[in-house]
């Protein structure tokens, strides 16, 4: 039907029409949610600390290096599989093969099949191809036969399809229920195997993941930048991974009982608890560090060392404007705090090495505060 102004009522109705918009996803970013915190994080800590500038002299803790390294006494003659199932447990392989016999109502696959299942996965990140039906080909020029002489394609399909991790345990809010048990003996795993030395380091780990997840994270300054954020505790001579805490958004959660040091601080504590009384040295950097997470460490002690924000409740105000390369310093019973000029203002505090230099340094008594601390942590 034409109305008078040529105009046609079909088209009229279609412009009037409401299209449903479509939904954006959100994709969270580190760096946002980590000032957010550094800031909800000071108001949540509760310190009053007197800073003087006077020479400071730390009480350092005393950590012994008897017990360090792995706990099970493996023979010279170890094969690397054995450092493997250091890790990767027996049984660990059977309770993911007696979940995935659960979950296809069969008992067909058992912790031999499951492992030779992990160890072709782990092969295919070395020998890369374009799909993976390609690892059973027959053509002479592409195919390689370790993997057909390992499992079947039929077999390895099948079970990549029904791999399970968990019993359905019906509704809950944890975002990793279908794979809690398996991260919490990796976990064990970890804290039984190695036993570390004496600098300890917790950061951000971002592994690759491009799939849909509400709690896939974006790093820019990552290399990978999408994926699933991890804190993790590792040891600094040697690399091992001693915890873990997948990051699920707000939903995360952490174990500690300790108030007044806001989440950052909290991670901290619920990693480091079975290392508490060892006199470790921790290496933080802003995202973690505080007054009032420092003194605590202290406290049980744990010498501690790393950046911080300014904007953390307890920290000194420095009023003094410096220039490129100077610093100046505070220092309280067992904390000090620097500023340091380069480019833009640096912050650290540490509780493991002593000032005795003067309040306000050039470059070349910087020089010698470094040279001091590199002989402290060695």
């Amino acid at each position: 039907m034409m109305f008078e102004n040529g105009i046609n009522d079909t088209e009229e109705n279609e412009n009037n029409f409401n299209w449903p918009k479509r939904r954006r996803r959100n994709i969270f970013s580190t760096l946002d949610s980590e000032s957010e915190s550094v800031e909800n994080d000071a108001e949540n800590t509760n310190c009053n600390i007197t800073w003087i500038s006077e020479n400071f002299m730390p009480q350092i803790h005393i950590f012994s290096t008897r017990n360090s390294g792995i706990k099970k006494k493996l023979p010279r003659s170890s094969s690397i599989l054995d450092y493997f199932e250091l890790f990767f447990s027996e049984e660990l392989v059977q309770y993911i093969a007696d979940e995935t016999n659960n979950y296809r109502a069969q008992k067909s696959n058992d912790s031999r099949r499951t492992l030779l299942f992990f160890a072709l996965s782990l092969l295919m990140t070395r020998n890369k191809k374009l799909t993976i039906q390609e690892y059973w080909l027959k053509d002479k020029y592409l195919r390689s036969n370790i993997f057909a002489e390992i499992m079947t394609k039929d077999r390895y399909l099948s079970l990549l399809s029904t791999i399970h991790f968990t019993h359905d345990s019906g509704h809950t809010d944890d975002r990793l229920v279908k794979i809690r048990d398996v991260v919490n003996m990796f976990r064990k795993s970890f804290n039984d195997a190695f036993h570390p030395f004496q600098d300890l380091c917790i950061d951000e780990s971002l592994m690759l993941y491009k799939g849909r997840l509400s709690f896939r994270q974006y790093i820019p300054s990552k290399r990978n930048r999408f994926g699933i954020k991890s804190f993790m505790l590792c040891d600094c001579k040697t690399g091992c991974v001693q915890d873990v805490i997948v990051y699920c958004g707000r939903s995360t959660t952490i174990e500690s009982a300790a108030r007044g040091i806001g989440k950052s601080g909290a991670i901290v504590l619920s990693l480091l608890r079975p290392f508490l009384g060892n006199g470790h040295t921790i290496y933080l950097n802003n995202f973690y560090s505080s007054p009032g997470l420092f003194n605590l460490l202290h406290n049980n002690s744990i010498n501690a060392c790393g950046t911080v924000s300014k904007r953390r409740q307890g920290m000194p105000k420095f009023e003094k404007h410096l220039k490129k390369g100077e610093v100046c310093f505070g220092s309280s019973n067992s904390l000090l705090a620097m500023k340091w000029l380069d480019k833009k203002e640096v912050y650290k505090l540490q509780l493991c090495i002593r000032q005795i230099l003067q309040p306000c340094l050039d470059v070349e008594d910087y020089r010698v505060l470094l040279s001091l601390y590199v002989l402290l942590i060695t």
